[in-house]
Formats: C-alpha cells, structure tokens, sequence
C-alpha cells in the first residue's frame, strides 16, 4: 500500500524552478520536487511563452513512463498582480510590465515599442500624447500670420 501512495505522489507534485533552458523549440526546466532535482519539458499553450526565473513555484506531472515528466503550471507569487476585479485578465512580469484587460479598456503599464504600423480605427477615436490631441490640434506658423488647421484624413 505504501508503494501505491508513493507512485500516487508522484504523478502530479509541486515543486520550484532551479533553472530554465529556453534554447530548444519545447524549453526545459530544472526544478527540485520531493528533495530531489529533475530536468522536465516546460509545456506552455500555443502563442504564450515565459522564462520562469529562480524560485517560481511548479507543478509537475509525470505522463507515462517516469522517465518523462512535464511542467504545466510555473506561477511566481512574487509577481502576481493582486488587484484584479472580476473578469479583468493580466499579462505580467517581473519587471512591473503589463497588460491588463478590463471591463473599461486595455491598460498597459511600461514602456511600450511597436514595431509596425499602428491604426486608430473608429469615429470620435483620437491618440493623444499628455494633453496633445492628434486629431484637435493646431501649430503656430513661424513664416507667416495665423495657425494650421487640426490634421486631415490621407
């Protein structure tokens, strides 16, 4: 009966992240669960990806033979975003970088790059930068008398 308890614990347990090859196409990650270390595939949904660092929290599963554990699950407690209200989503870091969806629109905390075009589609949407408007804007002519006029459609 101890032997059946003992393979039972084994098949799925907690565990915490030592390190992380992110090098191959499926990344693998070291963890230490039930006092001994185990290299294990990191298994992540497809179009999301992460490096867990030192010390995040795992839960392992071993699918089939032993000899072949995954990680499912690598949360990290030291960077979850607590003030969610219902129904609100986040993608986070370590960094305090974020995106977070909300009954009122996307936030995003951080710096934010784009590489490619970006389009402001919709009537009454304007982008602005502090309390410049894109959209109601004039400039002062230097050359002659008077101001431009707000941007027009191209």
């Amino acid at each position: 009966m101890t032997s059946i308890i003992r393979v039972l614990q084994n098949l799925i347990s907690r565990a915490t992240v030592k390190g992380v090859d992110a090098g191959s196409k499926m990344q693998t990650v070291t963890v230490e669960r039930l006092g001994t270390q185990i290299g294990a595939e990191h298994m992540e949904p497809y179009g999301f990806t992460s490096r867990p660092a030192a010390g995040a929290e795992a839960v392992v599963l071993q699918v089939g033979a032993t000899s072949h554990p995954i990680v499912i699950v690598t949360p990290d407690r030291r960077y979850r975003i607590t003030s969610l209200e219902t129904g609100d989503v986040a993608i986070y870091d370590s960094r305090n970088h974020a995106i977070i969806l909300k009954e009122s629109g996307i936030e995003i905390e951080g710096d934010v790059k784009i590489n490619g075009n970006l389009s402001v589609v919709g009537a009454g949407h304007d982008v602005k930068a502090g309390a410049i408007s894109l959209t109601n804007h004039a400039h002062e002519v230097t050359s002659a008398p008077g101001k431009t006029g707000p941007p027009g459609v191209i």
